[in-house]
């Protein structure tokens, strides 16, 4: 018994040869979107100038976070939520192609290449998705750092 079968990538049916062609696109869609989003957000950074505390105010005040609650105030189930929903988000995008993995090993090899190839095609954005939401939209270090606004614990920078 071989170990890789069919060493083709499109054979008419899902092989070994297929999964490794999901495996490379994944990990090219994922990092690039990453590239791609780290360019647009810290492009001019270097062009950043230190704001003031009324200017901060106004950003924290403002943030569509707050939009969710009722109230402004950093609080212990705020936190909570927001904790349970990054790792949720982080779960859900290394579950999704380790399930769609799974079910390739499991139940797909042998069976015709159908339109769903397309689709499997783009599970590479779950990752990069999750790594986004853990790293860029992180709603517990925007809890964190308005908690230490509004305890005065931040000072300028210049």
């Amino acid at each position: 018994m071989q170990l890789f079968p069919e060493t083709r990538l499109f054979g008419g049916v899902y092989g070994y040869g297929t999964l490794v062609y999901f495996l490379i696109v994944w990990s090219l869609e994922g990092t690039l979107l990453l590239v791609i989003v780290e360019r647009a957000l810290y492009k001019n950074v270097k062009l950043a100038q230190p704001t003031s505390k009324e200017n901060f105010r106004r950003a924290v005040d403002t943030n569509l976070i707050w939009g969710n609650f009722g109230d402004k105030k950093v609080t212990l189930g705020k936190k909570i939520f927001a904790w349970i929903f990054t790792v949720f988000m982080a779960l859900m995008g290394l579950i999704g192609p380790i399930l769609v993995i799974s079910i390739l090993v499991f139940n797909m090899i042998g069976t015709p290449i159908g339109s769903e190839i397309i689709t499997l095609s783009f599970m590479g954005i779950l990752p990069a998705a999750a790594v986004l939401l853990l790293w860029q939209n992180n709603m517990v270090r925007w809890f964190m750092a308005v908690e230490r606004y509004r305890k005065n614990r931040y000072n300028k920078i210049s």
